[in-house]
């Protein structure tokens, strides 16, 4: 079996490449704050350099066998790396969800918006995907807002559909599909 050729995109400000577990640390101390925690799905709390360490072989792992792609988001200036996405694949459907994570010294900037937009482009460029969707807690507006900004349309509210602290949270679904989709 032929070895996928890893996937780097770059934007007027970031690169987003693979993650290497020389990342560990990196990830690690970034995603260990309780506000990312509370905004996803799977991170534990605390997030330990071990948990990233797994984390990232998980990534390489599925990147292989075409479930996802996991990229970290470095800014081009000082190739520091500032957070997290990825999109999980679903080539039989032609779409892929997106999720993503920005360490709290990099919000508030539009590190997010400027990853998402260019993992869209790379989803209905290079994959020649129909759709790519987000979701996010309804008590997230800022990773709504990202959501929006790129051009997501809002397709409904999930109520109580996530478990997350014994609280049973709502989830905002949008979507988008290729305007070039032949």
């Amino acid at each position: 079996m032929q070895k996928k050729k890893p996937v780097k995109i770059s934007t007027k400000r970031l690169v987003l490449r693979p993650l290497k577990i020389e990342d560990a640390p990196r990830v690690a101390y970034l995603a260990n704050n309780y506000q990312i925690y509370r905004n996803t799905l799977n991170l534990p709390y605390p997030y330990r350099k071990e948990d990233a360490e797994m984390w990232i072989l998980r990534q390489m792992t599925k990147f292989d066998n075409n479930e996802t792609i996991s990229l970290g988001i470095s800014y081009r200036l000082t190739n520091e790396l500032v957070g997290v996405i990825g999109l999980y694949l679903c080539p039989y459907h032609e779409n892929g969800e997106i999720g993503y994570w920005i360490g709290k010294d990099y919000r508030n900037k539009g590190f997010a918006t400027e990853a998402v937009l260019a993992l869209i482009d790379y989803a209905f460029g290079q994959l020649n995907y129909y759709r790519v969707y987000g979701k996010c807690f309804a008590s997230n507006p800022a990773s709504a807002k990202v959501l929006e900004k790129v051009g997501m349309t809002f397709e409904g509210e999930l109520k109580g559909h996530i478990k997350k602290e014994d609280i049973f949270e709502d989830v905002l679904c949008y979507g988008i599909i290729n305007p070039n989709y032949y």
